[in-house]
């Protein structure tokens, strides 16, 4: 299989989940989209705090089928994010991303494994192992509000 693309339910409340692609090895993304040739993301079940992004999402993995020759952020590239907030506009993603660069190859050479692992005081996602994390957020008593700073810039 080239590529991976998820359009399956799952559950995960606290644990673990893992999942096993590789990123297609043409160009399948235009450079100003933003969207991924491989992905992996997780919405709940129920959105119990409302509408997309303030119930969150977890996308496990993300990585374009570009040329990393030609592209910056493409195959030899794979982030991992939380998406929450209060709307679009407000979406503090940007405080929960990070990425994992290749250096001499590309997510389409192989296949890897992408995985997340979570509990009540942290989330964090994987390639391979839990040794390469991509994302590691600690909550450690902190809750998103506080974290997302919203209510300093007058959102309540």
């Amino acid at each position: 299989m080239d590529g991976l693309r998820s359009s399956r339910s799952y559950r995960l409340a606290i644990g673990y989940g893992q999942l096993f692609g590789k990123t297609p090895s043409s160009l399948l993304t235009p450079p100003p989209l933003l969207y991924s040739d491989i992905f992996h993301r997780m919405m709940p079940e129920d959105s119990v705090y409302g509408v997309w992004p303030k119930s969150g999402e977890i996308d496990i993995v993300e990585s374009r089928g570009n040329s990393p020759k030609n592209y910056s952020g493409a195959r030899d590239t794979a982030s991992s994010a939380l998406h929450w907030g209060l709307d679009f506009n407000t979406d503090k993603f940007l405080q929960t991303t990070n990425k994992h660069y290749l250096r001499r190859s590309d997510y389409s050479e192989g296949f890897h494994t992408f995985g997340l692992e979570w509990s009540e005081n942290y989330l964090y996602t994987y390639i391979d192992n839990r040794l390469l994390r991509v994302l590691d957020v600690g909550f450690g008593g902190r809750n998103m509000w506080t974290r997302s700073g919203l209510a300093k810039q007058g959102y309540s």
